[in-house]
């Protein structure tokens, strides 16, 4: 585009571009990024699948664990924070917090016990899996953290998904 004398300047990185064009090129930007979204082929989903680092046991997923795993840091596009997967869990007990977050405690059959919480999952599957989870086991999928609100120190697990087990 710069060589059509469209784009004055750009540039960027893989995750972000910065471009610069006239008022009056504005019309044939617009026109030539069009076309070349026409040439994009279609893509079709045909399952969901999410990538984690490991698994664990609510009992193993300990407040050393989530210590151990901020030495990863620091987290973003070429370092992304590990997803853990909770296995074999029940919910104890669930509680909305605010006007849509959920609060759960975990456990496991051994009677180890794990918060959790999931942001903005109140009336979303998210939450229909964690009410099935009272009665049968699920498995949880998000990031290990240290629950310090209110000076405390334990292990909260940041669900991003749930499935039946």
């Amino acid at each position: 585009l710069r060589a059509r004398g469209i784009l004055e300047s750009g540039g960027g990185h893989a995750m972000a571009a910065g471009l610069k064009v006239s008022q009056e090129n504005l019309s044939n930007l617009r026109a030539q990024l069009e076309e070349a979204a026409q040439k994009i082929p279609e893509i079709e989903v045909t399952g969901k699948t999410k990538e984690v680092d490991f698994a664990v046991r609510p009992g193993a997923a300990s407040a050393e664990l989530a210590s151990l795993l901020t030495r990863l840091q620091p987290y973003g596009a070429g370092n992304p924070e590990p997803k853990i997967v909770v296995s074999h869990a029940t919910v104890e007990f669930m509680q909305l917090v605010g006007k849509n977050h959920l609060r759960v405690t975990l456990t496991d059959a051994s009677g180890a016990k794990l918060k959790g919480i999931a942001f903005r999952a109140s009336g979303t599957n998210l939450e229909t899996v964690l009410r099935q989870g009272r009665d049968q086991q699920i498995h949880l999928m998000g990031s290990l953290a240290i629950d310090d609100w209110n000076g405390g120190d334990a292990a909260q697990l940041l669900i991003d998904d749930a499935a039946l087990a």
